[in-house]
């Protein structure tokens, strides 16, 4: 038996109105020619006409009776009633928007003002803390004066110690020449013990670089006065279970750095700097990338403002390639920026695609870069690429809990370009690679946290910043500490950058601050 015949419901026009109205065209059956269109089989999905209704549709679920319904649905006065109504919801929303728009004309002055009294406070703090940091400085300095006085008290004690070691030797010469065995043993373990007691002494309480040439005097004296005696008196020694200490004072290197000045770099900016890098060009002047104004700052060697080069992303690293060109990489887009400087403009030359986002960059010499990328899933690759963009090797490697710090990479080599330095924020830690992807050295003490910038002197030693524990740490090219920098250190200290031939080491601060920290060797 053929289902009830139903109507249209607004529900249907809602869910399919063109494949509805559409049948108001088609009037008549393209099977049983000459008759018209009466019934819609939502079942087949087709029309059809009283023929095809009684042959293959009376059993169809839900076949609309075209003309019984489709005229009551769409009347005129249906129609008009739809368009009042929706006339009247365009009306209400209007009202609606007009009123909103009224709120957000005067909530907008109130956000803007807002806006401009966090940059205002902003501003007075970095201005606070720059005048503080400045005043710790003063106040430090005037210690450090203090204490300069103390050591120079403390160098008369050495001279002192000097000559007792001095006396120790003209005796033991004389009993060496002039006394039986006994003697020359018992005087031979005297003064060795006081040798020692000298070294320990000197080597623990010493530290200011006035004692370097007293200390490296002092351990030739009593290295020659051990190895003068011991050749007679071996069997002696030996059989008392003395060994042959070597000196090893804290002054084969000049590992005291003292602050040479604080420069404020007065660049035009719209808020307030963050210098994520620095370099010395080759005319001693500097460049800074600031990543907060996306913007390239030159100053020149007595750190005075010279021009600026506004970029059109983050900037993060930099780095001279050579007398003119110099690299600017970026946290957020796949290329690095060659731009010259010219005398006191700057300008692009070209932009070099590289396979993911960059984050560290640095010179292997030759017109040749280090770039270190983060690809993804805890994994990180650093290549060797040419100024053309042309890939010379790749090394990937691994990189735990990184997925949060993606761009906290800084990239150093050595002066010979055979080692790859990378610091790693995540991991707390220092990377060595050779040029040929090898790893050589991971550098992991406790209290180097979040590193951030590295730099490389003329002896190759190492320098990296710790942002988190306000130091820097100086490392031998077999990554030995050398010196843990924690005084006199700016705020969470970022980048740094080494002159070669003057020694200068420069510091920015992590803050949004544009204070430079300027050292050298004491």
């Amino acid at each position: 038996m053929a289902k009830d015949v139903i109507g249209f419901s607004m529900e249907d026009l809602e869910r399919s109105p063109d494949s509805v109205l559409r049948l108001t065209d088609c009037v008549t059956c393209s099977e049983h020619h000459g008759e018209e269109i009466k019934y819609y089989c939502k079942y087949h999905s087709i029309p059809c006409c009283g023929t095809c209704f009684a042959k293959c549709h009376t059993t169809c679920w839900k076949v609309i009776d075209l003309e019984k319904e489709l005229p009551d649905l769409l009347c005129i006065s249906k129609r008009e009633e739809i368009v009042a109504y929706l006339e009247q919801i365009e009306a209400h929303l209007m009202k609606f928007m007009i009123k909103n728009e009224d709120k957000i004309d005067n909530i907008l002055p109130h956000i803007n003002g807002s806006q401009v009294k966090i940059w205002e406070v902003k501003s007075k703090i970095n201005f606070a803390l720059s005048k503080m940091e400045e005043h710790v400085i003063d106040m430090e300095s005037k210690l450090y004066k203090e204490v300069e006085k103390e050591k120079q008290d403390e160098n008369r004690q050495c001279l002192s110690l000097l000559q007792a070691v001095r006396n120790s030797q003209q005796l033991l010469e004389a009993v060496h020449y002039h006394g039986n065995n006994a003697q020359k043993f018992l005087t031979m373990e005297k003064i060795r013990s006081q040798l020692l007691y000298y070294m320990n002494r000197v080597g623990e309480k010493y530290e200011t670089i006035e004692t370097v040439t007293i200390t490296a005097e002092l351990s030739s004296t009593i290295q020659s006065i051990l190895s003068m005696s011991l050749p007679e008196f071996g069997k002696h020694v030996s059989s008392r279970g003395y060994n042959i200490i070597p000196f090893k004072g804290p002054f084969s290197q000049r590992n005291n750095f003292k602050v040479v000045g604080v420069f404020n770099v007065e660049a035009p900016t719209v808020k307030p700097p963050r210098y994520t890098d620095v370099t010395f060009l080759p005319d001693d002047r500097l460049l800074l990338v600031d990543d907060e104004n996306r913007q390239c700052t030159l100053i020149s060697s007595s750190y005075q403002f010279i021009a600026s080069y506004q970029l059109t992303f983050n900037p993060w690293n930099v780095c001279a390639l050579d007398n003119q060109q110099v690299a600017v990489s970026f946290d957020s887009v796949k290329f690095v920026h060659i731009l010259s400087v010219d005398g006191d403009v700057i300008k692009p030359v070209r932009a070099i695609t590289t396979r993911y986002n960059c984050n560290g960059i640095a010179s292997a010499g030759k017109g040749e870069m280090v770039v270190n990328c983060y690809c993804g899933k805890l994994k990180s690759e650093w290549y060797l690429i040419n100024i053309k963009g042309e890939v010379m090797h790749s090394h990937p490697y691994d990189c735990p809990n990184n997925e949060y710090n993606i761009y906290s990479h800084y990239v150093a080599l050595n002066n010979a370009k055979t080692r790859v330095f990378i610091s790693v924020h995540a991991m707390n830690s220092l990377l060595c690679f050779g040029i040929d992807g090898s790893r050589l050295f991971l550098y992991k003490p406790g209290n180097l946290l979040a590193p951030k910038g590295i730099a490389v002197d003329k002896h190759d030693n190492i320098y990296v910043s710790a942002k988190s524990s306000n130091s820097i740490h100086k490392l031998t090219p077999n990554f030995q500490i050398l010196k843990v920098i924690n005084e006199r250190v700016p705020m969470f200290p970022q980048a740094i950058c080494i002159h070669q031939s003057k020694d200068t080491i420069v510091v920015t601060n992590g803050l949004d601050s544009k204070t430079l920290y300027i050292y050298q060797p004491a």
